[in-house]
């Protein structure tokens, strides 16, 4: 009796010291491991460091080289209401007497003449913004249709598993590559055809966006004839290398076109407006989805390349018509130039 109550209690003790041993074992913290991308987190955060730093620096080591232009104190934006404004107010007042045949040289006395053509160039600037913004209403959807059609396709390379809002990515690896490829290949062998002007190469990119979003229509017929997620994403890079193309010809084209055409003195406010394109674009891509025009998004995909073919189709036309502009504008101030020398020689006064 006594031996088998020795032995229970020896087994009770030797399963409290098992217990015990293990229960101190899982304790003991085991080596620590790291997410498998947690350096992409440590680049993604040394990028945006020296976005905010870096450039700043780099700013400050060239200011010595940098023009500097004077300007008023006065807001440009605010400034410039300020003299349509005017020009509106007097030409009620002197309503009867018609004095002037353009709007704005009623504010010629009051805000001076070359102020009144600065706005009228910005005028015209504005008004090759507007068909230039349903570009942006393609290029935003890289990042929500697009992505969502990523969604429902098969993302395993073999080696890789992409993820459907990784396949983005090849966007600005795309133009980063284009940029130069552009610079020394394709835009020489455009000069031999005619295309030299940037509002030319800024209607070639919008087509590129077009056919963009044709290749994306294809790609969402074939999703739709498949088997769930059975179609690789990899048949998204066709696109991704259009819109890519579009990019360099349109977007950054289009962004020196809009510093080097703006006056001096709105250099600024040109830069300005240009961006407001993007919510512009951003707007109408909101209105069309909300009206739910198609139950196919393929159909919708290929509405979108037609609206584009339309509106790059508008927007030459209006870039023949502020190229044209523009020319008249030069040969006569070149003329008023002359004049003025002329009369300077001959003694008369101004």
């Amino acid at each position: 009796m006594s031996s088998s109550v020795e032995r229970i209690v020896n087994d009770t003790c030797g399963s409290q010291n098992i217990s015990k041993t293990s229960n101190f074992e899982t304790a003991v913290p085991s080596k620590r491991t790291y997410p498998k991308r947690v350096f992409l987190i440590i680049g993604s955060q040394f990028c945006d460091f020296f976005n905010y730093y870096g450039l700043r620096v780099l700013v400050v080591m060239g200011k010595s080289s940098y023009t500097h232009i004077e300007t008023s104190s006065e807001n440009m934006i605010v400034r410039i209401f300020k003299c349509i404004k005017h020009a509106i107010s007097t030409k009620r007042i002197e309503k009867e007497a018609k004095s002037h045949k353009r709007l704005l040289d009623y504010s010629i006395q009051e805000y001076g003449a070359q102020l009144v053509a600065d706005i009228r160039i910005m005028k015209r600037m504005l008004v090759l913004y507007l068909p230039a913004s349903f570009y942006r209403t393609l290029s935003e959807q890289q990042g929500s249709r697009w992505t969502l059609q990523a969604n429902k396709m098969n993302g395993d390379v073999g080696f890789y598993i992409i993820k459907p809002d990784q396949i983005q990515a090849l966007n600005p690896l795309l133009v980063l590559i284009h940029i130069p490829l552009f610079e020394i290949i394709v835009y020489p062998m455009l000069s031999k055809f005619g295309i030299r002007r940037p509002l030319q190469k800024m209607t070639i990119g919008g087509i590129f966006a077009g056919i963009a979003f044709l290749f994306t229509a294809s790609v969402e017929f074939w999703i739709a004839s498949s088997p769930e997620h059975s179609v690789s994403m990899l048949w998204q890079v066709p696109q991704y290398v259009s819109l890519g193309m579009g990019e360099i010809m349109f977007s950054v084209t289009g962004f020196a076109f809009s510093y080097e055409q703006a006056p001096a003195s709105m250099k600024s406010v040109s830069q300005s407006f240009w961006f407001l394109t993007f919510a512009l674009g951003n707007l109408i891509l909101v209105l069309i989805t909300k009206m739910n025009l198609f139950e196919s998004q393929a159909h919708e995909f290929i509405m979108f390349a037609v609206l584009m073919f339309i509106d790059m189709f508008i927007f030459g036309i209006m870039a023949r018509n502020f190229e044209r502009m523009n020319s008249d504008v030069t040969i006569a101030n070149d003329i008023h130039k002359n004049e003025m020398i002329e009369s300077t020689i001959s003694g008369d006064k101004w």
